[in-house]
């Protein structure tokens, strides 16, 4: 049913998103897909790494993980680098060397990282290790957890399976992410067209209700106690053989990027009601040009509503409006609109499932979004702002001597943004633009955190700004390089 080696796949678009299945007789189709659109993202990433190494990092380090630590494999904050700038923090941690990291949040004053082996929080003050759980099962692992945390609770699933191998992703708890207490416990069961086991789920909180998607199925239950509410076929105008990709949500209700088997040439979003789990608005979308298809639907943003897809080798993304309708377009690495924008996951999601969301290197606003340009040859990266009400862009804007690694936050009518170095500059930075114009507000740079004079791989992080410090949590795990960081402030 699926490829045993799948080949290598879009960063953003984790393997075996597909097992997206028609009724009989139509044949089932490979649960694991590749994204065609990977190769040219990966090949100038590559090309922009030989130009500039310290943009992505100079990958030594002579920091190691104290006896103490052991068990955790954290070296103790603030030792590992004893040249590290005054405020600034870095933590080396060994990890199991297959597994990335899955999501993260900032939660009070820790940041809490879900990975497959286990989901630790971290103190935002020194990086140190604040509390940590694995699966409450034996020879299970995390599988799927929620992109939301609503009143310090998100969903979180976990199952049977080996860290970087196919799990069987069939469980679903709420976690409590100021503690790190599992609550109760249910089987997903979502129903499905085709047998097999499926190698995660997206479990959101929706009101009182955790809505799960799984491949073909979705499911409601009651977030006080468990309680199986619903459960629905993924279908699109009433007919079945149709997958989640994706699912974002609000307080009021779930989003969903879904294919179909017997609908090739389309993708489609729609809108889920909590309580019963019926569609309430659906769209379809093909393209224009016969020969380029549109394929492997995602959702960037609930709130304002933004779904992205491929086109051909490059990216679409759809502002959407309240009936799913589109408001407007956005082209990057495309025939019509060449310039190429960062797209990778940097080491994060479990590349293995079905359905996941990951979310792009970019920042949404009520009336704008936010992304970077790919380094090209001598030039650096820049940030570049959307209008998503016309999908025109409103401004390209960055600093002649530091790449723009990638937007964090808005606050203040200001874009907060990581500014890496470069061959001539080593330092770290933030920089802040006037998010209407692009004018450059402020920028603050930080010495590179050790006293080596090395940089954390910049690209292979997620960022939070809170508190006006700037903090990153590595996904996928490395022996030289930094686990996590903060500077700034």
């Amino acid at each position: 049913m699926g490829v045993p080696n799948p080949p290598q796949w879009h960063p953003q678009h984790p393997p075996g998103y597909g097992g997206q299945f028609g009724p009989p007789p139509v044949p089932p189709r490979p649960r694991r897909r590749v994204w065609p659109w990977l190769v040219p993202t990966v090949a100038l990433i590559a090309v922009a790494a030989v130009a500039a190494v310290t943009l992505w990092g100079s990958g030594e380090s002579e920091a190691t993980a104290s006896a103490s630590d052991a068990e955790s494999g954290d070296a103790p904050a603030g030792e590992g680098d004893e040249g590290a700038a005054e405020g600034n923090w870095v933590v080396h941690t060994e990890r199991p060397p297959e597994e990335g990291g899955i999501t993260a949040w900032p939660v009070g004053d820790t940041l809490v990282r879900v990975a497959e082996s286990r989901v630790a929080a971290f103190s935002q003050t020194n990086g140190e290790l604040v509390w940590e759980i694995t699966a409450p099962t034996e020879g299970a692992v995390f599988c799927g957890p929620g992109d939301r945390v609503v009143n310090d609770q998100v969903a979180l699933a976990y199952g049977p399976g080996a860290v970087g191998d196919p799990v069987e992703c069939d469980t679903v708890s709420v976690l409590n992410v100021a503690s790190g207490e599992l609550g109760w416990a249910q089987p997903v069961g979502a129903p499905q067209d085709t047998d097999g086991a499926r190698d995660s789920v997206i479990p959101e909180i929706v009101g009182d209700v955790v809505v799960i998607a799984q491949d073909q199925g979705m499911v409601g239950l009651g977030l006080a106690d468990g309680e199986r509410l619903w459960e629905q076929e993924v279908s699109y105008q009433g007919e079945r053989g149709c997958g989640v990709s994706d699912m974002l949500a609000t307080d009021t209700q779930a989003f969903i990027a879904q294919d179909c088997t017997l609908l090739p040439n389309e993708v489609q979003f729609k809108t889920v009601d909590p309580a019963t789990g019926e569609t309430t608005r659906e769209q379809g979308y093909e393209s224009e040009d016969p020969d380029v298809r549109l394929r492997f639907p995602r959702l960037l943003s609930a709130d304002p509503l933004i779904g992205y897809m491929s086109k051909g080798d490059g990216i679409l993304l759809l502002a959407l409006g309240s009936e799913m309708e589109p408001l407007a377009r956005i082209e990057a690495g495309t025939e019509e609109a060449p310039e190429e924008l960062g797209l990778g996951s940097g080491g994060w999601g479990r590349h293995l499932s079905e359905s996941e969301h990951l979310p792009l290197p970019m920042v949404a606003s009520e009336d704008t979004l936010y992304a970077v340009t790919l380094p090209q040859g001598d030039e650096v990266g820049e940030v570049v702002a959307y209008d998503l009400a016309t999908g025109e862009k409103r401004w390209t804007s960055g600093l002649p001597d530091a790449h723009m690694i990638t937007p964090v936050a808005t606050e203040d009518d200001e874009l907060v943004v990581v500014a890496g170095p470069t061959a001539e500059n080593l330092d770290l930075g933030v920089t802040r633009f006037d998010t209407a114009t692009g004018e450059i507000v402020s920028t603050e740079r930080s010495p590179a955190l050790t006293e080596t004079g090395n940089t954390p791989m910049l690209t292979q992080f997620r960022y939070f700004w809170v508190n006006d410090r700037m903090h990153g949590l590595r996904g996928s795990p490395s022996e030289t390089d930094a686990d996590r960081f903060a500077y700034g402030g």
